[in-house]
């Protein structure tokens, strides 16, 4: 993958930062909407979970403030009083990135100190789960919020360090996760370069061979399909299909959204494809 800008971090902070009240107050209205009209907050209800995106809130808020409002709705028709969501952990230091390689790689990585799960105050620059806590805040009431991190799971998640406190979590909890489930183009190295225009079928068609492996329990093949659509919902899938059994997904939303502005020169072109998807049992 391409370097990122040193600002890129910043600006996608500055760009949640700089949504005006009316904005998201339109982003809530939307995904209350999109939610309901989809079977979401009925599918939560029952005991699923939902998948969102985490690209930019500018682009992808509808899809966020409906995760948002099932997950709150869940748990209120569940009579629960906590959501668990599992963030995805970008190799943004060293020590991840190297070991992160060494597992693509296929090299031993089960006594690796970066395996386990993480939680957001030891991952600094970590921002996978900031847009969904922003919104978090803002709707959230009485409702506590718990995020973690699960890394590296390597097709084993009943070895993960720190996986019986996330069972403990999940037990009295509404589940969410996110994802941007296919990056694609000249930033994230791809053998192709579909531009933004055209790569929508293409993409929701990996994305939805992707999320059916998560019916199953070959670990393994999920990670490697999530491997090679560029998915980041290696771990965080993984962790879904080991807490909550076999899963039937749904994609209910489904855009692309460019991120070349988040890379050195601008490389176009460069996108993810963000989803908001309804997991369930």
């Amino acid at each position: 993958m391409m370097a990122m800008k040193e600002t890129a971090l910043a600006d996608y902070a500055a760009r949640r930062e700089a949504l005006g009240a009316e904005r998201i107050a339109a982003f809530w209205e939307a995904g209350k909407r999109l939610a309901l009209r989809t079977g979401l907050v009925e599918g939560v209800a029952r005991g699923g979970a939902v998948l969102f995106p985490h690209a930019f809130l500018s682009e992808c808020g509808e899809q966020i403030a409906a995760a948002v409002y099932a997950a709150l709705q869940g748990c209120r028709e569940r009579g629960k009083k906590r959501v668990l969501a599992l963030g995805v952990v970008h190799a943004l230091n060293g020590r991840l990135l190297e070991a992160r390689r060494r597992e693509l790689g296929g090299e031993e990585v089960w006594g690796d100190g970066c395996r386990r799960v993480f939680r957001r105050e030891e991952l600094g620059r970590e921002y996978s789960l900031d847009n969904f806590a922003f919104l978090w805040e803002k709707m959230g009431g009485e409702i506590e919020l718990v995020s973690r991190y699960p890394n590296l799971v390597n097709g084993a998640p009943e070895t993960l360090p720190g996986m019986e406190e996330l069972q403990e979590l999940a037990r009295e909890a509404v589940v969410v996760a996110t994802a941007d489930l296919c990056h694609q183009g000249v930033a994230y190295e791809s053998e192709t370069a579909l531009r933004l225009e055209e790569g929508g079928d293409f993409a929701r068609r990996r994305v939805e061979e992707n999320l059916g492996l998560l019916a199953g329990d070959d670990y393994l093949a999920y990670r490697k399909h999530a491997v090679s659509i560029k998915s980041d919902s290696k771990d965080v899938g993984q962790v879904l299909r080991y807490l909550l059994g076999p899963l039937r997904a749904s994609v209910l939303d489904f855009k692309l959204v460019d991120t070349s502005t988040m890379y050195v020169g601008d490389p176009r072109p460069s996108w993810v494809a963000t989803a908001l998807v309804g997991l369930n049992r």
